[in-house]
């Protein structure tokens, strides 16, 4: 009777790797599955926003240029094209932008650090109007008084401002009355901020949760220039990265800010707060 021959050791070893092998090859295709989701997920998240928000974008900067790129292109259609003055590009770092991808723009808070993306009439918002300003910022150095991440201000008269107080909170200032959130922003991390404006009443945002609400309106519509960086023409210079800077000619919802915030922190690669 003919003996039974077991396995040797190589041949073992030989299985053992090729079964290795298949897991191995599985399990990249099931992360990939997860990325694919993932980024599904956001563009998914992206086009609800724009479809619903599109008809109010009044200006929306991604700062995505970098390289020796001199100026900043809008992506709301209304030719609101940014021009760079001292700013730098930081791209592809993890201390740069929120995802170590793509680019920001680093303002050393001196003037000649801003962007100017002029005064088209679309940026130009009436005290019945309504108004939403967002931004992703990192602040590496508070201001002695107050610092503009985005303004709509001339020498005498303001329409809006967004920015940020000596004390870290954010402001929002209509040539007559400045309110400020409750909580303040933390220095040297990506956070994303925002104010609306509906029917008298201001409310900000941190990372998407509502904070402060009081009353304002818009102030007084101007041909001044649209600023990104500073406050006012010759002040307020804002010492840190600003990145997806978006105006909406509405005052969003708390749930269209939430989606916003989570597609950004997202696509940013970084923990929701």
């Amino acid at each position: 009777m003919r003996k039974l021959k077991g396995f040797t050791l190589i041949e073992i070893l030989v299985v053992i790797a090729i079964v290795g092998l298949i897991i191995s090859i599985a399990m990249v295709a099931v992360r990939n599955s997860k990325e694919r989701a993932r980024i599904t997920n956001v563009f998914f998240f992206d086009g609800i926003i724009k479809r619903s928000l599109g008809a109010y974008s009044a200006g929306i900067w991604d700062f995505n240029e970098g390289g020796a790129a001199t100026t900043t292109q809008d992506f709301s259609g209304n030719g609101n094209t940014g021009v760079i003055a001292g700013a730098d590009w930081t791209c592809a770092g993890a201390a740069n932008t929120p995802s170590g991808t793509g680019c920001s723009l680093y303002f050393i808070g001196a003037n000649s650090d801003f962007v100017n993306c002029g005064n088209n009439n679309s940026l130009n918002i009436a005290s019945a109007d309504k108004v939403t300003v967002m931004a992703w910022v990192k602040i590496i150095a508070l201001p002695a008084g107050n610092a503009g991440v985005v303004s709509k201000r001339n020498a005498t008269t303001t329409n809006y401002e967004l920015g940020i107080t000596s004390a870290g909170k954010i402001f929002n200032y209509n040539g007559t009355a400045t309110n400020i959130s409750i909580r303040s922003v933390p220095i040297g991390q990506w956070r994303h901020i925002a104010m609306s404006i509906n029917q008298g009443t201001v409310t900000f945002y941190l990372d998407g949760v509502a904070d402060n609400s009081a009353s304002s309106t818009t102030g007084t519509v101007h041909q001044g220039n649209l600023f990104i960086g500073k406050g006012t023409p010759t002040g307020e210079f804002f010492n840190g990265l600003i990145d997806d800077v978006r105006i909406y000619r509405e005052s969003i919802t708390l749930t269209q800010i939430q989606k916003i915030y989570a597609e950004g922190a997202e696509r940013l690669g970084i923990a929701k707060k």
